[in-house]
Parts: C-alpha cells; structure tokens; sequence
C-alpha cells in the first residue's frame, strides 16, 4: 500500500468503542494515514460532513447505538451525501451485516483488526473508488443518462462490476491449463456478480502444476476480498518456502489464517475467516496426482469407475483444532482419466418443488451414469440440472465446478 498517497487521504471513523477507536487508530497511523477524525455516534459524524471537507473513506462501526443507527448512516451516504465507506464488524455480527449489505459498502473491516487484512481491505477500497472516478469520466454522457433513471441501481452494478474485473484479473481461471490437461471446463456462478469461490492455479514447471477449487467464508464482497487475500497467502507459501504438497501447504495455510505460530493460543483466530478446499498437485511426466481436501471431496474417473475421496473433515482457517491433519492422497493416472472438483454450492441449492437442497449422492449418481458424454456435454447437462432443480428459486451459494481430463 502506498504511504505517501496514505498521508494524503482523509478517513473518518465513527466506532463505539474508545479502546477499539484507539486500537483502530494505531493501525492507520502504522500505514501512513494522517488525516484521521473520530466520532462516536452518527449525530456527530454528520455534524463533522456539514462543517468539514468531506473524507475519501468513512469506516462506521456496524454495531452502532442509539437512533439514528449506522444503518441509517449508511444509507444516507449512499443516497444523499455520496461519500465511500466500509464497515467494520466481527464474524458473530454476520446477520447484522447481512441486512446493511443492500446499502452497499465497499468491503468490511473485520474485527479484532489484523494490519494486513486491514491494509489489503483500504486498498482495494480505494482501488474501486479510482476505477469508478476514471469510469465516470470516461461515460460522463452515459453516468448521466443513468442516473437520471436509476442513480443508486447504476452505482451498485458499476461497484460490482469494478470488483468483479478486479477479482478476474487477479484470479485467472484457465490460463495455461491446456498445457496439462487434454480437456476441462468450468463452470463458475456466483451468486451475485463476485463470490468467495475460485480456482486457483500455480504453475511449478513445464511437467509440474499446482490447482484446486477453493470455497472462501462469505459471499460477494466480503467472501471476494477473502479470495483475492488467499489467492495471495498460496502464492506466497509456495514462492517463500518451495512446498508442493497439498497437504504441507493447507497446513501453513491455515497457520497463517489463523494468525498464530504453533506455540500460540491454538484458540485464538484474528481473521475468523476460512475456507474449504481441494488442492491437487500433478506431475504430467510421471502422470501422477497428489492431493488433499479440507471438507471438499475430490471425483475420480477411470475407465468406467468412479471413486470418491472425501476431504478431511475440518476447514483451512475458521476455527483451530488440538491438531488438524490434512490428509494426503496419491493416484496412478489413466489415459483418458477425469477429475471433478467441486464446491458446495451446486448441492446446497435448494429446490423450487422440493424445498430440500440438491444433496451430494444425486451429483455423484449424475456424475456416474454420465461418464461416456464429452466435456462439452457434461458441462451442458450440469448447468441444465442445477437450472432445472432451481427453477425461479434464489442461488443458494456461490457455484464452481472443474472437470479435467488426463
């Protein structure tokens, strides 16, 4: 993050909590930031926006008292002042932000605050705050024309599709993939225009290939940041210690997540975030296939056969464990072979006739009795199940499916 433009901008915090304002102020000052205003209740924050130059960024802490509340603020920034802003929150406040989702922020500050989510978090607010301005810009006749229509519906899809080009470009899905496989798809839905699952990939050498499906704590905003962020931890793990084992790298994944050395509180989590995931780890020269689950399972194709490996039952992050285990697998593969790795978002939807989700053992009977059909097929014949079983009901949770073949 840039200090020098950090020195530069000005933040308002509205936070409840003095020893959590004076925490929160350690923090920013630690990245630069010198033009920082606190206030306590929202009566005075719109005091400070009548009297002062407006902020480029208002943090509002979501658990707010009295009347008006913070919902309330945000609302009022969205529609009437127009001035950016995040909440901040902790992970037992989930239905309160949940509500305050539709008055839309641009990301979330967790609480207790960890400096480098809390840096990674600023940045791309104002990442996403720039994208619009030179947007702006560059459609003044068309921003006018929109918001003559419709202003706040033009200003959500234009932040979440700013968010949603930003999460795209860090997290390419397919690039390179032909070079190791002789067919794939995927199928990757959201359920809104950014999510918190991706495919991730890293590629070692010429014979050797690093991916999985990753499903991140949180949906849209929030769960997007969270993937970008552990996007960033994976390649981190593999650049700085050389591990290619599925297993070894869940293992630092999670360490990191939860912010704690071996030696430390195995209670205590600073992100309260996480993820399930499927990492494979394949060797084309030796056509071997390591790899290891955290609550996701991995599908095996093999002439005819299909064998199912479960994932270990605990996730990455989220929550610590006496000791956590990541198992690792190895399979001899066939010419022809398929892998499907999945999400939970296909099988959690929930039905229009049934009220019941999809469940696993359909997938996998769909999975078994279509083994003949191409890629192209079976990608078709998943998208039109899990439309036909969901009819005009909501997604449930974001969807992503990977097949690969050997």
């Amino acid at each position: 993050m840039n200090r020098r433009k950090n020195a530069q901008r000005k933040l308002l915090v509205v936070e409840g909590d003095t020893l959590i304002a004076s925490e929160l102020k350690q923090q920013l000052e630690e990245l630069g930031f010198k033009k920082l205003s606190f206030c306590y209740n929202v009566n005075d924050c719109l005091r400070i926006l009548r009297t002062e130059l407006p902020p480029d960024l208002i943090i509002i802490d979501i658990s707010l008292k009295g009347t008006p509340n913070a919902i309330d603020l945000a609302e009022k920034l969205t529609n009437d002042i127009r001035i950016p802003f995040v909440f901040s929150t902790s992970a037992d406040q989930q239905a309160l932000y949940e509500k305050a989702s539709n008055t839309i922020p641009y990301g979330i500050v967790i609480k207790p605050f960890n400096l480098a989510l809390l840096e990674f978090t600023l940045e791309t607010c104002f990442d996403l705050i720039e994208l619009r301005r030179l947007l702006m810009i560059k459609n003044e006749d068309l921003v006018y024309a929109n918001k003559l229509i419709n202003l706040q519906k033009d200003d959500l899809l234009k932040s979440f599709e700013s968010a949603r080009d930003l999460q795209n470009a860090i997290l390419p899905e397919t690039e390179g993939l032909s070079d190791f496989f002789k067919a794939y798809f995927m199928i990757n839905k959201p359920k809104s225009l950014i999510g918190g699952d991706f495919f991730w990939q890293y590629r070692l050498n010429d014979n050797e290939l690093l991916f999985g499906v990753m499903d991140c704590t949180g949906h849209s905003v929030s769960g997007a940041l969270m993937s970008i962020l552990i996007h960033t931890y994976l390649h981190n793990i593999v650049k700085e210690y050389g591990v290619s084992e599925p297993a070894d790298i869940f293992w630092l994944l999670d360490k990191r997540l939860l912010n704690q050395t071996i030696d430390a509180d195995p209670n205590k989590s600073e992100l309260g975030a996480g993820m399930d995931a499927i990492l494979c780890h394949y060797n084309k020269k030796e056509n071997k296939l390591r790899f290891s689950g955290a609550r996701r399972p991995l599908v095996h194709v093999s002439k005819g056969k299909m064998n199912i490996h479960k994932g270990y039952r605990a996730p990455i992050g989220l929550y610590s464990m006496d000791q956590k285990e990541f198992e690792k697998h190895q399979i001899e593969l066939k010419d022809g072979d398929r892998i499907i790795l999945f999400t939970d978002g296909f099988v959690d939807q929930i039905g229009e006739f049934s009220d019941s989700k999809f469940k696993a053992r359909p997938l996998y009977d769909l999975l078994e009795s279509n083994q003949e059909l191409s890629l192209d097929d079976l990608e078709k014949l998943l998208i039109e199940t899990h439309n036909s079983w969901k009819g005009r009901m909501e997604q449930t949770d974001d969807i992503l499916i990977s097949c690969l073949s050997f």
